[in-house]
C-alpha cells in the first residue's frame, strides 16, 4: 500500500517538499530549472516513501526534459538535460521495480540507460532485474559495465558479490 503525503508521522517531509515547491515556482519559466526541481521532488517522495507523488514528480520532469531537448540549440545543456531525464528515468524504474512491475522496471532501466550512456544506476537496475529473473550471467554482465563508469558505485559492487563474483 503506498503512503499519501498527510499520513500521520510524516510530517517532517513537508517543509522539505514546500521548499522544493518554492523552488519550482521561482524556476517555472525556466525549463531546465523546473526538470531539476521535478526531479529532487520525486527524489524527495521516494526516499520518503510516497511512490504514486514521486511517479508523478518524475514524470513530469521527464515530459518537461523531453520537450526542452527536441528545442535544446546548446550540446552542454542538452547533455545536462539527458542526464536528467536518465535519473528521472531511473527513479520511475526503482518504484516499479519495488512495486513488483519487472517488466515496466526494465523498459525504464533502459530509457534511463539510452538518456545517459553514463548512468550507472540504470546498467545497476537492469542488473537487478536480470538477477530477480535468475539471470546471474546477464546481472553480472550489467553490474560490471555499471562499475566500468562507476568504479566506485558501492550498490554495483554489493550487486555483483551477490552474483558470486
Amino acid at each position: 500500500m503506498e503512503k499519501h503525503i498527510f499520513s500521520p508521522g510524516k510530517v517532517l517531509v513537508l517543509p522539505a517538499i514546500a521548499f522544493l515547491g518554492f523552488l519550482f515556482y521561482v524556476g517555472w519559466q525556466f525549463e531546465p530549472v523546473s526538470v531539476q526541481v521535478h526531479y529532487w521532488l520525486g527524489s524527495g517522495y521516494a526516499c520518503s516513501g510516497y511512490n504514486a507523488e514521486a511517479r508523478l514528480q518524475y514524470g513530469v520532469s521527464l515530459q518537461i526534459a523531453r520537450e526542452y531537448v527536441k528545442k535544446a540549440g546548446s550540446f552542454r545543456r542538452q547533455r545536462h538535460i539527458r542526464q536528467l531525464c536518465g535519473l528521472s528515468a531511473v527513479g520511475l524504474a526503482e518504484i516499479a521495480r519495488r512495486s513488483g512491475d519487472a517488466v515496466s522496471a526494465e523498459r525504464l532501466f533502459r530509457l534511463g540507460a539510452a538518456f545517459d550512456a553514463a548512468n550507472a544506476a540504470a546498467l545497476d537496475g537492469l542488473g537487478l532485474v536480470a538477477f530477480e529473473r535468475k539471470d546471474t550471467r546477464l546481472a553480472r554482465f550489467f553490474f560490471e559495465r555499471s562499475l566500468k563508469i562507476r568504479p566506485g558505485f558501492g550498490p554495483a559492487w554489493d550487486n555483483l558479490k551477490k552474483t558470486g563474483y
